[in-house]
């Protein structure tokens, strides 16, 4: 057995937790091995100065009472109720739907939607769109781009454009 290993077993070696085949392994290696064998002498001691500590302290009076109330007075938790679960799922149920919806939406919209006007002005409406684009792109402020744009469709409608 290699050093890093017996080392790792020294704790369960002293207490006495090995089978004896691991056991007769450590004690062997220990026989052998000057550096284990001085680990398990140092863990020894320290076990030993835990132990003489532990037994010159003496706990509070009421420890032992006070652990017995806690234990007894906890309350069993209730069953639970089969409606949250259930509530839990629909509302993951209704989140897909939703989620669904809108994906479908999406794409309607972009990908499946029919290219061309969606509706066409009548000549009133189209002239009085392009005087309120051509106005309300004059602000210091304005995308002009969008409103541009509002002007080439609505032309094409105005009374006189072309179609």
């Amino acid at each position: 057995m290699k050093c890093d290993k017996v080392q790792n077993l020294l704790s369960e070696y002293n207490d006495g937790l090995l089978d004896w085949k691991h056991a007769a392994e450590v004690e062997a290696h220990i026989a052998k091995c000057a550096e284990c064998a001085r680990e398990l002498r140092l863990l020894r001691a320290s076990w030993s100065m835990v132990v003489e500590h532990v037994q010159s302290v003496e706990p509070p009076v009421g420890l032992w009472n006070g652990i017995y109330n806690r234990i007894i007075s906890e309350e069993e938790h209730p069953a639970r109720a089969w409606w949250p679960g259930a509530l839990r799922s629909l509302r993951t149920a209704g989140a897909m739907v939703v989620t669904v919806g809108l994906v479908v939406g999406i794409l309607y919209g972009t990908v499946f939607a029919p290219q061309g006007r969606i509706a066409s002005m009548d000549p009133e409406s189209a002239e009085y769109a392009q005087g309120h684009a051509i106005y309300a792109g004059q602000a210091p402020l304005a995308d002009r781009v969008s409103y541009g744009s509002i002007v080439a469709a609505s032309v094409s409608e105005a009374p006189g454009g072309s179609r």
